[in-house]
């Protein structure tokens, strides 16, 4: 085989022998010859060997040097023309490594040697790839640099110091060259850069594309004798945004120019050729096919060897069909982390992850490439992923990976960021490394200021035995309240099991204090004792003690998970301003003999404000909502919007009822009560946009009272759509009632859906459509509808039929972008309803359904295809009562339905974080 290699100097033929190696260096259309011959062969000097290489001499004396054709160009071929047309192909650089850096914090540094201080003439050359040459920050980018703080030396990279980005070379003080780099495709370029002492030269892929003349000779300076860099600039060094992202490869520096002739064979139609470190005026080359380690060597006996910083590392220049090579994990932090990796074909990108290896955590891309990169985010610090790699060609061949691992950053201590765990200490700092336990974090130490977040990781805390439950003194402000919450990725557990202690009946956790966030917590009783307690009444010293008593002013529950304890959520009135949202509430209360016991939520309030928003309530033993309570209690300044109850009882106590906003609330086998049962004076109550789906009850307001544009059904055989309880003389005097939508309730006969009770003139049972029977009570049977006897709702509408079809409602988070609540009403009993998610997911997104009334057992995971998902409504189940036994004979309690196939509701989630389980 000829390999030939084209110079200013000599013309040398290699002349393949046995065990010799023969170079020949073509560089002018001079007659005369110089061989050079390597060998280790005891041939070397005899006289054979003088013979045949004055015989191949005298040959090739008579062959005429050409340039090469377009034709032979894009075969490869020499550029060497012989009298019998002999086409000698090239050794191409395609089989072997280059070295890829990440542009966030690798590069190599050779160290200071004044052979490198080149002045004039010379030559750079050198191979480099980039995805995206439009890529870049802003500021100078240095794939080749010499360059001394910007004052002297010489440098080959990116600038976006101009209004069009570019890739050249400059000498600080003497000039530039450079083109636009949009006009450079994704993939390898070749690129010679030449300077003689006046002009400046830039050939890229074989073609000359800019030239610069200084104007006079102009020397290049030194003044801080810098090291040698690959992928980094020396100028602005400080700055992040001087490193290159790509790969580089075959890096060869010279004291003597080079042509365009040169630039055509050495690009070989953008193949490359292998060039003998031998080369005349050759100062070092670097070739970067190690495979690995941290030094990229030099031709020249390693004087010139390259240190690698940081995250660099060796690809193949040309990457095997269907693999994924130089799979590298970068950027990682105590949250993040970036995994990249190159094929040789376009592919999309998949990485999928988790904390074992079993993954089960997605990020991907459909766009196309050979340059993949994606973002894991949401990690925890000083933990082990386990991940894997995977893309899809266009037509549909898997490339992928084995699985690896990686481990994120530790995180330290700070004023905004502290750890708590399972096994934590009281002596412990709140670092990551060295946690709380969770009383000390909660009495508030000096080191947590507003604004701080405390984060639990995964695990169970099981209240103390002989303090009581956790009780929390935290204190933030308006503008910078504390939050408490599960760690990314992790799931934490407060737990009211005090393992066979006699006295059961104490709260597992009470907030004091003041602006604390609670978010993203599961809180519950795994204690596996009976909810059939032997003692009456509210206060059992058996009985499980309440999930939260809250006290506080200005704090939030967010998104909390409250199941299986003595009462969910105690918001009394000592506390204001507080908001509780997006909870999940159910089987809370027991079964005392005299009646059950135990509400979703039990709240009073006087001052201040209390918003219930987004919750899902639920399966009570007692109550899903119960307000006042006492004598002296109030029940002032309420907000109850977006929450779904079902399956339960309402109760409303006084004697204080004013100011309440009841806007777009849910209801399945649960009457909805606005007021209180007896007589008292109530003022002020908004009522509107709800889906009320078994009857609405609305009592005793003097004035003030709103019920608009609701939609009202009942499902009860012995209850009405609308029952409202006054003495007013005239309703409608104090009543503003209109725009709703009444349904035909299960009852085919008698139609008395409309009702007024107590000491008004109009009590008295009204129908929606009077077909036949007697008007009873206080009226006659006049043939007119209930509009026309009260002489309200006159805008309102009947529906002669029960509800039919299906009804989907979405709500986003508030607090969580990756999680949306699906309530669906399935009339018809579909086996399938479909669900609009708007822009909540995009196509590819993965996703996770949680049946809320089995929130850790019944999870429908599946891929968004777009425009909506079809979520499956029969097959769904139902979490039992911890403690409950089919075989005792309960005082009272009865196991609530499972509401499918008819009614759902689920928690949507991206899958972004876990939602746990417990």
């Amino acid at each position: 085989m000829f390999t030939i290699a084209p110079s200013y100097q000599q013309i040398c033929v290699l002349y393949p022998l046995p065990h010799k190696e023969i170079h020949i260096y073509p560089a002018s259309l001079s007659t005369s010859f110089i061989c050079h011959m390597k060998s280790s062969s005891p041939f070397r000097d005899s006289f054979l060997s003088w013979l045949l290489i004055h015989i191949l001499i005298l040959v090739l004396s008579t062959a005429t040097y050409s340039q090469p054709t377009r034709e032979s160009r894009s075969r490869g071929s020499a550029s060497l023309s012989l009298v019998e047309k002999v086409e000698s192909p090239q050794v191409t650089l395609m089989d072997g490594n280059a070295l890829s850096l990440n542009g966030v914090s690798s590069f190599v540094r050779v160290l200071p040697n004044p052979d490198l201080n080149v002045q004039g003439p010379f030559s750079l050359e050198l191979w480099a790839y980039m995805d995206n040459w439009s890529y870049g920050g802003p500021a100078r980018t240095g794939i080749v640099s010499k360059n001394e703080h910007g004052t002297g030396g010489y440098e080959f990279g990116l600038d976006l110091s101009f209004s069009s980005k570019t890739v050249g070379f400059t000498i600080p003080g003497c000039g530039m060259v450079q083109v636009n780099r949009t006009t450079l495709a994704a993939g390898w370029h070749h690129f010679i850069a030449t300077y003689d002492g006046r002009n400046l030269v830039l050939f890229v892929d074989g073609q000359t594309r800019t030239t610069f003349n200084a104007g006079a000779a102009c020397n290049v300076f030194y003044p801080y004798g810098a090291e040698l860099r690959f992928g980094r600039s020396m100028y602005n060094q400080d700055y992040g945004t001087n490193l290159f992202k790509g790969q580089i490869d075959e890096v060869r520096l010279y004291r003597r120019l080079l042509s365009l002739q040169d630039a055509i064979f050495r690009y070989n139609s953008g193949n490359g050729v292998r060039l003998p470190d031998s080369e005349s005026g050759l100062i070092s080359s670097w070739h970067f096919d190690e495979g690995g380690g941290t030094v990229a060597a030099s031709s020249r006996a390693r004087l010139f060897d390259g240190f690698i910083q940081n995250h660099s590392n060796f690809l193949p220049r040309f990457i095997p069909s269907l693999t994924a090579v130089g799979i590298e994990v970068t950027r990682i932090s105590t949250s993040r982390a970036t995994v990249e990796w190159r094929t040789s074909v376009d592919s999309t990108s998949k990485v999928e992850y988790g904390l074992s290896p079993d993954l089960g955590t997605v990020v991907s891309s459909t766009t196309l490439g050979t340059g993949h990169s994606l973002d894991l985010i949401g990690l925890a610090p000083l933990t082990t992923y386990y991940f894997k790699v995977e893309g899809r060609t266009a037509s549909g061949e898997v490339i992928d990976s084995k699985t690896r691992t990686f481990v994120t950053l530790d995180l330290p201590p700070s004023d905004q960021n502290f750890y708590v765990s399972a096994d934590g200490s009281p002596l412990g700092n709140g670092s990551y490394g060295s946690p709380w336990d969770l009383q000390t974090a909660l009495s508030h130490p000096t080191a947590v200021r507003p604004g701080a977040t405390i984060w639990l990781r995964g695990g169970r805390y099981y209240v103390p035995l002989f303090e009581g439950g956790f009780r929390s003194t935290l204190t933030g402000t308006p503008e910078a309240p504390i939050k408490i919450q599960s760690a990314p990725n992790e799931w934490a557990v407060i737990d009211g099991n005090v393992f066979f202690v006699p006295t059961k009946n104490r709260s597992i956790l009470t907030i004091q204090g003041a602006y604390t966030w609670f978010l993203d917590l599961e809180i519950t009783n795994s204690d596996p004792a009976g909810r059939k307690m032997p003692t009456p009444g509210s206060d059992s010293p058996e009985r499980r003690g309440a999930a939260i008593d809250d006290y506080s002013i200005g704090s939030k529950l967010i998104n909390l998970v409250i199941h299986d304890t003595g009462q969910g959520i105690g918001a009394w009135q000592q506390g204001h301003d507080n908001e509780y949202y997006g909870n999940i509430i159910y089987n809370n209360g027991w079964d005392g003999p005299d009646r059950t016991h135990g509400h979703g939520v039990y709240t009073q309030n006087n001052s201040g404000y209390k918003k219930f928003v987004d919750n899902v309530i639920f399966n009570p033993f007692s109550a899903t909502t119960r307000t006042g309570g006492t004598d002296d209690a109030s029940v002032r300044n309420y907000t109850f919007e977006g929450n779904v109850i079902f399956n339960g009882i309402m109760a409303w106590l006084g004697p204080n009822i004013e100011n309440l906003r009841v806007y777009r609330n849910y209801t399945y086998n649960q009457r909805f009560k606005v007021g209180h049962e007896i007589n008292s004076t109530y003022v002020n109550a908004d009522v509107r946009d709800n889906f009320f789906m078994s009857g609405v009850q609305l009592f005793e307001f003097s004035n003030g009272l709103t019920f608009r544009n609701n939609t009202v059904w009942n499902n009860d055989p012995l209850g009405k759509n609308v029952a409202i309880s006054t003495n007013a003389p005239s309703p409608r005097a104090i009543f503003n009632i209109g725009g709703n939508t009444y349904y035909r309730n299960v009852l085919t006969w008698p139609y008395w859906q409309f009702m007024i009770a107590g000491g008004s003139p109009t009590a008295g049972d009204y129908a929606f459509d009077r077909v036949t029977g007697t008007q009873v009570q206080t009226y006659n049977y006049t043939g007119k509808s209930w509009r026309d006897d009260l002489l309200f709702d006159n805008d309102s509408t009947y529906v002669d039929s029960p509800p039919s079809g299906a009804k989907v409602f979405t709500r986003r988070n508030q607090y969580d972008p990756s999680r949306m609540l699906v309530v669906i009403y399935n009339w018809d009993q579909r086996d399938v309803v479909e669900v609009s998610t708007g822009v909540f997911l995009r196509v590819g997104d993965r996703y996770e359904l949680r049946n809320v009334q089995d929130y850790f057992g019944d999870v429908i995971e599946g891929t968004f295809r777009g425009v909506s998902i079809n979520v499956p409504m029969r097959g769904r189940t139902q979490a039992r009562p911890i403690g409950y036994d089919d075989v005792t004979q309960w005082h009272n309690y009865s196991l609530p339905p499972n509401t499918f196939p008819k009614f759902g509701v689920f928690i949507l989630r991206k899958k972004a974080r876990p939602a746990g389980g417990g």
